[in-house]
């Protein structure tokens, strides 16, 4: 059996950050490695970059989200992930983010990451 991401991993370009970790969690609340039936889970960050300010990450523009995805990666693993949502998230105007928030952030790793 893999063992569980234990680092922070992340990937950023000119406008976002992903980082994906593991905290705990599991599909019932705190992972219990006692029911069989459960796993541990990543969780997602993902961060704005201020276009005002290109080193500074947005605080009222991130998203934080428990996924469905195994913890059980490793950290290369996971950092391929983030660069998949990157380019989810690359193929979004900044209007569009505005515009639709925290879903627009939910779809694009959805999307890039339900192989």
């Amino acid at each position: 059996m893999k063992r569980i991401l234990k680092s922070y991993v992340s990937a950023s370009n000119n406008n976002h950050k992903v980082a994906l970790f593991y905290i705990g969690e599991g599909h019932n609340g705190f992972y219990d490695q006692n029911n069989d039936s459960d796993e541990p889970l990543l969780r997602i960050d993902i961060f704005t970059r201020d276009p005002l300010d290109r080193r500074r990450w947005l605080d009222d523009e991130y998203y934080t989200s428990c996924t469905t995805i195994s913890a059980r990666v490793s950290s290369l693993e996971a950092k391929e992930m983030c660069k998949k949502v990157l380019k989810q998230l690359s193929k979004m105007t900044r209007k569009e983010i505005e515009r639709c928030g925290d879903y627009c952030f939910m779809k694009a790793w959805e999307k890039a990451l339900s192989n």
